[in-house]
């Protein structure tokens, strides 16, 4: 080959970035305001990153609710953000939109109006808390965009308020103009944006081809919603994914025919029997979500009769309801109908499921435990699981890869000496307890000795004692960092959970801490893990995955010199759970603002918050 044409067929460095492939990459990683300041740097990349600016809309978040708050106001001069501006902007960028979150009347409004998004994949209006303008709370003013009324198509729409009929009318509008691309729709509080005969949202819903997730929630609607909701979804056959967020069984989804339905989640409680009912008529259903009401019990053979005695094959199983004192009905008699499941998530785990999981899921892959409450103190939490009872599953279940148990506790001493499987874990949490440690007194016996030997100072009996038991507790510590240095491929690791009862009304009590009298949110779990390098946490070093470690609630011992070793030793490290800032009543002055501000200065890009209670589906 000449050297012309290999310096034709290599693309010049300066033209790499313009590749689609390389934007795609170095888009996910920038922010909102990343974004603006590269749109601003000349035209070539103005049409470069443009469309990645406005790819993602959510109004309730970053200026936009800043902006939207004083819209239309009379004060506003024509350079202002004003309604031309509003409607232009979307004119001119609506055609880069792919996921909408819609929390403003006037978001809707402009979009529809505009008639250049109309390449939407997602779209979410939450319905219930709907953001007003200064004039639409004051004076009730409507914002009416040009070409309303030739826009507007009400023939099937029947409307009970003014305010709220526009915000139907662009809603309906938005899902027509987006017909052919739309994938997922999220409406909650249906009843509060209008009266819609079932038959024409359930046609234009129809005539989205691509719609496979419909998300729907009505807590007002009564007994229409019983009809409402199921001929509604039967009218959108495509449908793969259904989430009803009602809080009231509807017996009517029992009739509907759903054919292509993979997932579904109720946000009622429901009977068992009609749980099993629904199985039976959805034979091709993955992942059932809900909340089990078990009154009446029915026994295995008349919940195996529902079924035709012909096992389903659920994969995914999402308990909510069922507790510790029903684990027996759960594993005896539910469970069996389902040995297809890889995936299960149940507030708790007790001795008769976590005999019969080895034996009937040996390929499972996933246990999530739904949190209902806000702590795991002992004094407020909820869960009474027995102690060691989830260790069972990593012994024996080796294509285990996410863990989240985080209120079931395992003692040191049986996790030494009960080896686990499970290699390729991605995600733990659990808690570790029963972890040796120096009681207060030998603690300040053991630091004042260290003291004394650096200084050459002779030790005094206890000083000598306090050390050498202190040398003899460590090995406990250093093994257990042994076993999870193990699991190489953990990308979560979370050893605790907010140990603070932040949610409990008044009536708490009150420690004394200086000559300051503070309320008592709940004090760390003793005898945990101390994570301090004098400890063996170096020994976590093979973890290079990992992106989130948590220990919250753990007694550690956590200082500069860890935090600088975790932000070294652990490349990819996003999130940090224990050092956030936690607001409270009169609480105790918060003693790891020092080390946050640590982080912050040296890894800004670790990100300190509580995780999320309850689990996100998979779909």
């Amino acid at each position: 080959m000449s050297t012309t044409e290999t310096s034709r067929s290599v693309l010049p460095p300066s033209r790499l970035l313009f590749l689609p492939e390389i934007i795609e990459i170095l888009t996910v990683s920038l922010a909102p305001q990343d974004l603006f300041r590269c749109i601003q740097v000349c035209h070539a990349w103005y049409n470069l990153f443009t469309p990645y600016m406005y790819i993602s809309i959510n109004d309730h978040r970053h200026k936009w609710p800043k902006v939207l708050e004083r819209f239309y106001l009379p004060q506003t001069t024509p350079n202002d953000q004003d309604e031309d501006w509003h409607l232009n902007l979307f004119r001119k960028h609506g055609r880069h939109i792919r996921h909408l979150q819609a929390n403003w009347c006037v978001t809707l409004n402009a979009l529809a109006a505009a008639q250049t998004c109309t390449q939407l994949e997602t779209l979410s209006v939450p319905g219930q808390s709907w953001s007003r303008t200064r004039p639409e709370m004051v004076d009730s003013v409507i914002w009416r965009p040009p070409g309303l009324t030739n826009l507007s198509n009400e023939t099937n729409l029947r409307t009970c308020d003014q305010h709220l009929r526009i915000r139907g009318r662009w809603l309906y509008l938005l899902v027509q103009q987006n017909r052919r691309t739309l994938q997922e729709l999220k409406v909650l509080q249906l009843s509060k944006i209008e009266e819609l005969d079932p038959g024409a949202l359930g046609g234009l819903l129809q005539s989205c081809l691509r719609l496979h997730r419909l998300e729907i929630s009505d807590q007002e609607w009564g007994d229409a919603a019983q009809t409402y909701i199921p001929s509604l979804v039967e009218d959108v056959p495509q449908i793969q994914h259904f989430i009803d967020g009602s809080m009231r069984w509807n017996k009517s989804l029992l009739k509907a025919s759903l054919p292509n339905l993979k997932t579904l989640e109720l946000g009622a409680p429901v009977p068992i029997r009609a749980v099993f009912q629904l199985l039976k008529n959805l034979p091709h259903l993955q992942e059932l979500r809900m909340r089990w009401n078990q009154s009446p019990k029915l026994s295995r053979h008349d919940l195996g009769a529902i079924l035709d005695h012909t096992p389903h094959r659920l994969e995914r199983l999402n308990i909510v309801g069922i507790g510790f004192v029903n684990d027996d009905y759960l594993a005896k008699d539910i469970l069996p109908w389902l040995p297809h499941l890889i995936d299960l998530s149940t507030q708790h785990i007790g001795p008769a499921l976590a005999e019969l999981i080895p034996t009937c899921y040996r390929n499972l892959r996933s246990y999530n435990q739904p949190i209902p409450v806000n702590s795991i103190c002992p004094k407020y939490s909820l869960s009474h699981s027995r102690i060691n009872t989830l260790s069972i599953l990593l012994e024996n279940c080796p294509h285990l890869v996410e863990f989240d148990g985080i209120e079931h506790k395992i003692e040191a001493d049986y996790l030494l000496d009960h080896p686990w499987v499970c290699k390729d874990l991605e995600v733990l949490r659990f808690q570790i307890v029963g972890v040796h440690r120096l009681s207060e007194e030998e603690d300040m016996d053991y630091r004042q000795g260290k003291l004394f030997l650096r200084i050459n100072k002779n030790l005094v009996e206890k000083e000598r004692e306090a050390i050498e038991k202190h040398g003899r507790l460590q090995v406990q510590q250093r093994r257990v960092y042994d076993r999870l240095a193990e699991m190489v491929h953990l990308r979560v690791l979370d050893l605790g959970m907010e140990y603070r009862n932040i949610s409990l009304p008044s009536g708490r009590p009150h420690i004394r801490y200086g000559v300051h009298v503070y309320e008592d949110y709940g004090r760390p779990i003793p005898d945990t893990l101390e994570l301090s390098l004098e400890s063996g946490l170096d020994r976590l070093s093979t973890l290079r995955e990992l992106e989130v470690v948590g220990f919250e609630g753990v007694d550690h011992r956590i200082e500069y010199s860890e935090l600088r070793w975790m932000g070294q030793s652990w490349p990819r490290l996003k999130e940090m759970r224990g050092l956030q800032e936690v607001k409270c009543e009169n609480l105790r002055p918060d003693e790891t603002s020092y080390l946050r501000a640590f982080m912050m200065q040296h890894y800004p890009n670790v990100k300190h918050k509580r995780k999320e209670r309850f689990p996100r589906t998979h779909t």
